[in-house]
């Protein structure tokens, strides 16, 4: 008896301890059907465990029963597969052998077999050993490149190759003959052939043509079998005869007389005379264009038979000139020669030449010199048309006497700085130096952290005052008596609890192993 207490007192310190891990939020396994003989009540209790992931199978919770030892996992990550290394050659494949590989899982050291296929042969080129004939079996061989290894390969007769002679078709003049049959390989025949009488000319009426009154008629017999043909030809016609109209002279063309001709095949019977062209009759003309300075002009003549053109030149005018006035050169601009152009239609007859420009004559009108403060000037001005220009005379150079005008200490947070002037000129410049930085002490509790709270500490700066804080960690809780919630029975643990006294709001609970007896723990825990 004492010794089940003691497994079961072991078993629920076990309990406490795993209960305290972070599992998963998963349900629990069915607690029916536990077969344990220390079972009261065929009930499982669970003691559950986090597992990492493996190769073969996921992460999660397993599940122990403290009766039966039996084992659920609940999976909540997958399985991480293997992390399968480099092939490793066992026995290397040939071409009708099959070879072997194998590699491990880097993790779990699983291993894989692996079977490499023959790699089978790799056959040359086939070479005829005997040609088969029409009658007679050949053969062939190739061989492996690989491994020597021969393959021959019987080829069949081929058997007679039966080809026709041909026959020949009997013409109409000469006779034909049979077809006939013989092999195109050995020669061998298998008939004769036999002769066929001529057919003689099958003539048909191919051509014909009627006669005419230049041509006599025509008609042509052909055989339809072999082409070959004659002719027999019939008499010429007579011409028919009508008038051909006479043609009326014009300006520009000659006329005809009258004419006759064959209403058939349009033979000149009686030939037609030509007559003289009549010419124009011209007007007195009409100017169609003015003639200019440099353009002839144009007058047109109309005929007034046809009413046919014609035109002669009107002599152009010539140009009227006109002077272009010249212009005077400047200092900043060219001037221009006297020119002419005509005053009817623009024409430039002189052109104009360009007078180059003048430029400036400048001449100093006004100065100051310059001294080592200030700058000096010089103003330029031109004796022709005023325009002016001044220069800038730089100060006159010395050797800077610098002093300190300005000095400022450095501090923790602020950058120091020196001025210096010149005492001739006043140039100056500053110089500056890094802040100082904070000279801190060391860190001193300020408060004291609690379950609920984070402490603080404060440093000072001995050299300005200037202070610092951070924060520290939380305390731990103070925590108050165990105090029974749920009392334990014969085959059921009991729960108590403990209280934060600084934070009520954290508590912690575990289980009372059951009692292993029949009647009911007293209030206290004792019995």
């Amino acid at each position: 008896m004492r010794r089940a207490l003691s497994l079961i007192l072991m078993l629920a310190m076990l309990a406490s301890l795993f209960a305290a891990l972070p599992l998963s939020a998963s349900a629990e396994p069915s607690r029916a059907g536990c077969t344990g003989p220390k079972s009261p009540d065929g009930q499982h209790v669970w003691i559950g465990r986090p597992i990492d992931p493996w190769c073969t199978r996921g992460g999660g919770i397993v599940y122990v029963c403290q009766y039966c030892q039996k084992e659920v996992l609940e999976e909540t990550t997958p399985a991480l597969g293997h992390d399968w290394g480099r092939w490793d050659e066992l026995s290397r494949p040939d071409c009708t052998h099959t070879g072997e590989r194998i590699r491990y899982c880097l993790r779990c050291q699983a291993r894989d077999l692996q079977t490499v296929p023959a790699t089978g042969h790799s056959w040359g080129p086939w070479e005829v050993i005997d040609a088969p004939t029409c009658t007679q079996d050949g053969s062939r061989q190739r061989v492996c490149v690989n491994c020597g290894e021969y393959d021959v390969e019987e080829l069949p007769a081929t058997g007679h190759d039966p080809v026709a002679v041909p026959g020949r078709e009997p013409t109409c003049t000469q006779p034909g003959l049979t077809e006939g049959a013989e092999c195109s390989v050995c020669g061998m025949l298998f008939g004769s052939q036999w002769e066929i009488e001529p057919l003689g000319h099958d003539y048909q009426i191919s051509a014909s043509q009627a006669a005419t009154c230049t041509a006599p008629g025509i008609t042509t017999y052909t055989c339809s079998r072999c082409g070959d043909s004659y002719s027999i030809q019939d008499e010429q016609l007579d011409h028919t005869p009508i008038t051909v109209p006479a043609v009326a002279a014009t300006c520009t063309a000659g006329g005809k007389t009258e004419g006759r001709k064959c209403a058939v095949c349009g033979t000149i019977l009686s030939q037609q005379q030509d007559t003289p062209a009549l010419g124009h009759s011209w007007d007195g003309g009409k100017v169609t264009a003015k003639a200019t300075c440099t353009q002839d002009g144009v007058r047109t003549y109309t005929c007034s038979r046809c009413g046919n053109t014609r035109t002669e030149a009107i002599a152009k005018t010539g140009h009227t000139p006109v002077s272009i006035p010249g212009k005077a050169a400047t200092c900043t601009e060219a001037g221009l020669t006297e020119g002419s152009k005509c005053s009817v239609c623009g024409t430039v007859l002189t052109a104009q030449s360009a007078i180059p420009a003048k430029g400036h004559n400048y001449q100093v009108t006004a100065s100051k010199e310059p001294t080592a403060t200030e700058d000096g000037y010089r103003t330029y001005t031109c004796s022709n048309c005023k325009d002016s220009y001044t220069e800038k005379l730089p100060k006159v150079a010395h050797t800077h006497n610098y002093q300190v005008t300005k000095d400022q200490a450095a501090t923790c947070t602020d950058q120091g700085s020196k001025t210096y002037a010149c005492s001739i000129c006043g140039d100056s410049y500053t110089e500056t130096s890094s802040a100082l930085g904070h000279a801190w002490g060391d860190w001193a509790t300020e408060t004291t952290g609690s379950c609920a709270q984070q402490g603080s500490q404060v440093r000072s700066c001995s050299r300005c005052g200037a202070t610092e804080r951070r924060s520290t960690d939380y305390g731990p809780h103070s925590w108050g008596e165990w105090k029974q919630i749920k009392a334990p029975t014969a085959t059921e643990p009991g729960l108590e609890q403990r209280v934060c006294k600084i934070t009520a709001s954290h508590q912690e609970q575990r289980e009372i192993p059951p009692t292993g007896e029949e009647f009911p723990a007293a209030p206290d825990g004792k019995r």
